[in-house]
């Protein structure tokens, strides 16, 4: 029952045009057979696939305090979970303490012209990229904080659209998961 399965699944397949093979005889004579995938969409033909911008991990290391401020090393990832390329993108962090408000916090990459919004180019399809620098809190904050990154971030600019830089798949899913640092 199994094989008769697979060769309907296959035949399936080809007729509905979904893979081709040089011989539908073929299937049905063998358990596997020689298939082609189709590529990516054709975006004169169907509806456009957009990028989808994530966070992909965030590892923070010991913090540090000096007389002015908190610093706490952090490297954020940030993955395009598609096939289509972007431009250009800004990632912000945010704290909040356990029933307060949401904060920005400065998000310092060397080698980055902004101190609080590391930014990148782009990234090619399937692409990722990853960030490493520093948050920086304010010195006379204390205590446990949660924190967020948010990738395709537009804090602190105004008149964009809602979808920020990059227009996306998915626009909910751009924020990290919260995770906790006492400070």
């Amino acid at each position: 029952m199994k094989m008769l399965s697979e060769h309907i699944i296959a035949l399936g397949l080809i007729s509905l045009g979904l893979v081709s093979c040089g011989d539908s005889s073929e299937v049905l004579s063998s358990k596997t057979a020689a298939v082609t995938l189709p590529g990516p969409p054709n975006p004169g033909t169907i509806e456009r696939v957009l990028p989808d911008l994530v966070i992909g991990n965030a590892v923070t290391g010991a913090l540090r305090t000096t007389s002015a401020n908190k610093i706490l090393p952090v490297s954020v990832t940030v993955r395009n979970q598609t096939f289509v390329g972007t431009g250009g993108f800004k990632i912000s962090a945010t704290y909040q303490q356990p029933g307060g408000s949401e904060y920005t916090v400065a998000f310092n990459v060397p080698g980055q012209s902004e101190l609080w919004y590391p930014r990148s180019n782009g990234l090619s399809g399937n692409g990722s990229s990853t960030f490493t620098g520093t948050l920086i809190f304010r010195g006379n904050l204390s205590g446990p904080v949660a924190i967020r990154f948010l990738v395709d971030s537009c804090s602190g600019e105004e008149f964009f659209p809602a979808y920020c830089h990059v227009r996306e798949s998915r626009e909910d899913n751009n924020y990290s998961l919260p995770f906790s640092v006492n400070l």
